[in-house]
């Protein structure tokens, strides 16, 4: 937000991330690896679950 990057990377409660709530998290966290920050890592896992997100299943560079 502004151009700032997040200052929480803690995960929230499980019962209070919705798909959209994801999606914004993993639009706010950019930046950060699913590795380093469990708010972006916890989103990531909410998305796969809900069949909104499927992971690649090998490295991508962009061709």
């Amino acid at each position: 937000m502004f151009g700032l990057p997040p200052s929480n990377h803690a995960a929230i409660p499980n019962d209070r991330m919705t798909d959209g709530s994801a999606h914004q998290v993993m639009q706010s966290h950019l930046e950060c690896s699913i590795e380093d920050c469990a708010a972006k890592a916890q989103a990531h896992r909410h998305l796969v679950s809900a069949g909104k997100l499927v992971p690649a299943t090998g490295p991508h560079f962009g061709y």
